[in-house]
């Protein structure tokens, strides 16, 4: 027998490391397998990462119990993937392989007393099959003749005839009752299930040089990045999806990946217009079956290019060979749950183990890729602008109210507005502020009311009740200031609600989107059906909408983004020129400071000076792409004992020799749970050397018992 070199499934990161186990001569890396650890008992799983013929160990070798897997659900350069994740975010092996194993988790067996108490999840298909006589046929029903022509490329599966035909459930039976048509079903992970391939569609677009300058970089670049710029989104997927049509007609696979892949319905028919039964759009969301489906198809070289969310990082590519990448600063591309990864970060870590060439897309860079252009890391490739867009005008709301204009919409938005309706066209309005009122304010001692949680300024919605933008506490409006006890307690400030109330008083047809946190909601507004000339108003989560026939696209105080903080600048560049791409008509921007850098640089087409004076504030802070952050988060419900453990851990982390250790401070109350937490910030220049740090002082004996729970940041989104 030999030695497997196996991860087990248990939640502790003290002893988060591979361990030895006798295994047949049929086990292979990257297969599951069912054992007992320690002196328990209890039968749990385990990953096989390696298989040696031999060990160093000179204690009792246990042997695994059963194999779970007929195949290795995780390819070599996969597992290499999960390790490396496990390392950079200081988290457990298991945490990273969830993202892998998803559309194979395990299940209990309760069926059949013969298999291991563990089992993969499998799932079969019916298919539909085209017989000798079937290919001859000749009928007069419509269906039925697509449905002969449709089978002629090769067998096809039920979900692949109601995605494409709809329910036709009687004409298959009429075909069957023919003898034309065969079923048979058939495991979906079967190595004989059908890979019969289409021909791509031989239309091809005219040749431009935005394709011409993307082909020819990516042959030449080596291991650079081929980087699109430009205002038009639509053209950037286009583009994209010429180069994976190439990628595939060369017999290679291609992964192009998209935020919010689940709201975007027209790019989803573009792509599977484009690649037929080649293709598969995967996402986190869809059902246990069909992340089944797509993770087969992949696996035995069906599926030959995929258009996902993150998600679609982890399916098992036999071969890799472009990975396009759309928006990767995007919140979305963010991981909530450990490892707290960025969609990039994973990118570039399969970029260099599968060689694969990697194309990025964003409307405005962000810091670390505007200094890799300019560094010759990145390979830029303008785009051709498709659309008839306009420069953004700025308007100056300090001149509206000298002008005697008290209202938050100015003249040039109010005619705009009107002229874009009626043309026949939507308005989009963004104002980043939820809630009806900003905050409540005590007259007599000045103060707002805060909430009592997380000390958080408290909103007020159109309801009169106050909530916890923070931590989700929600109650009624105090009658009385909780400083001072006077009655003298007013709402203050602007919210959206607020807005939508006045918009509601001047146009027929008004819409707010928020961000949504069901997808089903999500789904129900990216499918709006406008039957008249729309003011759609929303925060920024319009941007993961689709939307046409936009006339006018506004901010209306962009100054609330900018007044977040020095960080967040770049991040509301990126939002408002992503913003301004779905409307191919007029752009205005409502602002009290116009000498903005931010508004200086939107108005004027020009990003040099803005992006020069952010990246000597990074250079200066140690900020990326000039070093790395790293946030060890303790967080619980008790605040005093969160705080305390904190300060244990800071401690620790500055005797661990990391120079660059800031002390804990309050971040936030999480919504939902209430649980608080405390920030521990790293800077570093080499982040390998602290990440080995800070899981070898998270792991010791002295912090294995603290209250606290602890989980790393690496470069958050709202830290970058």
């Amino acid at each position: 027998m030999k030695i497997a070199k196996v991860f087990v499934n248990q939640p502790l990161k003290q002893i988060d490391k591979p361990y030895d186990y006798l295994c047949p001569d049929t086990v292979l890396p990257g297969m599951r397998v069912l054992l007992t650890f320690g002196k328990s008992k209890t039968e749990t799983d385990g990953m096989v990462v390696a298989v040696r013929d031999s060990t160093d160990y000179q204690g009792e070798i246990k042997p695994i119990l059963a194999v779970i897997d007929d195949a290795p659900v995780l390819r070599p350069y996969q597992i290499k993937l999960c390790l490396k994740m496990a390392r950079r975010y200081c988290c457990r092996f298991y945490d990273g392989l969830s993202h892998f194993t998803a559309p194979v988790k395990l299940v209990k067996n309760k069926t059949d007393a013969n298999l291991p108490t563990i089992r993969a999840y499998r799932s079969s298909d019916t298919f539909f099959h085209l017989t000798r006589t079937g290919e001859n046929a000749q009928t007069k029903g419509k269906v039925m003749g697509r449905l002969i022509e449709f089978l002629k490329q090769g067998d096809a599966s039920s979900a692949e005839i109601n995605r494409s035909f709809g329910s036709v459930s009687s004409s298959l039976k009429s075909l069957e009752a023919k003898g034309w048509v065969e079923r048979y079903n058939l495991d979906i992970g079967d190595p004989f299930y059908p890979t019969a391939l289409p021909p791509l569609p031989a239309d091809e677009p005219a040749e431009d040089d935005a394709y011409l300058a993307a082909t020819k970089k990516k042959a030449d670049s080596g291991n650079r990045l081929v980087y699109l710029t430009g205002d038009d989104a639509a053209a950037a997927f286009q583009l994209m999806c010429r180069i994976a049509r190439d990628t595939i007609n060369a017999s290679g696979k291609s992964l192009i990946v998209v935020p919010q892949i689940e709201t975007r319905r027209r790019l989803c028919k573009a792509f599977n217009d484009c690649f037929g039964r080649t293709g598969a759009i995967y996402s986190a969301s869809l059902s246990q079956r069909e992340k089944y489906r797509v993770y087969a198809g992949v696996k035995n070289g069906r599926i030959r290019v995929v258009l996902g969310n993150m998600s679609a990082l982890f399916l098992p590519f036999d071969r890799l060979d472009d990975i396009m990448i759309v928006e990767p600063g995007d919140e979305s591309f963010f991981s909530e749950a450990s490892p707290h990864f960025r969609a990039m970060e994973v990118v570039r870590d399969l970029a260099t183990l599968t060689g694969a060439k990697t194309t990025i897309y964003e409307a405005a860079p962000s810091a670390e890729a505007y200094h890799a252009c300019h560094t010759g890391q990145y390979d830029v490739v303008p785009l051709t602008l498709k659309s008839s867009g306009e420069k953004p005008k700025l308007v100056d709301m300090k001149r509206e109210l000298r002008a005697g204009n008290l209202s938050v919409f100015s003249r040039d938005l109010t005619k705009a507005m009107k002229d874009a309706l009626g043309s026949g066209k939507h308005v989009l309005l963004i104002f980043n502020r939820r809630g009806y009122d900003t905050y409540l304010f005590c007259r007599d001692c000045g103060r707002a009311v805060k909430c009592p949680l997380c000390g958080t300024v408290l909103k007020v919605s159109s309801d009169g009740a106050v909530y916890c933008p923070s931590c989700g506490q929600k109650q009624h409006a105090p009658e009385i200031c909780p400083d001072c006890g006077s009655p003298r307690v007013k709402a203050q400030g602007l919210g959206i609600e607020k807005i939508e109330e006045q918009l509601k008083t001047r146009y027929a047809h008004v819409l707010r989107i928020e961000g949504e946190r069901s997808l089903a909601k999500r789904k129900k507004l990216s499918a709006y059906d406008f039957e008249h000339p729309t003011v759609i108003l929303g925060t920024r989560a319009l941007i993961g909408y689709e939307l046409s026939d936009v006339g006018l696209a506004a901010s209306i105080l962009i100054d609330i983004d900018l007044n977040a903080g020095k960080q967040s600048d770049i991040v509301t560049l990126q939002t408002i020129k992503r913003f301004f791409n779905l409307s191919a008509g007029k752009k205005i921007i409502q602002t009290y400071i116009p000498e903005h850098a931010v508004n200086m640089a939107l108005s004027a087409g020009s990003t040099r000076d803005f992006y020069s004076e952010e990246l000597d504030y990074r250079r200066a802070l140690g900020y990326p792409p000039f070093g790395t952050l790293y946030y060890v988060v303790c967080f619980g419900k008790n605040d005093f004992q969160v705080k305390k453990d904190s300060v244990t851990v800071y401690e620790a982390l500055r005797s661990s020799g990391e120079e660059k250790v800031f002390k804990p401070v309050f971040h936030r109350r999480r919504a939902g749970t209430g649980d608080v937490e405390y920030h521990i910030l790293i800077k570093t220049n080499h982040p390998d050397r602290t990440a080995d740090h800070i899981r070898q002082t998270l792991s010791s004996s002295a912090l294995s018992r603290l209250y606290a729970k602890t989980t790393i940041f690496v470069n958050p989104p709202w830290s970058v």
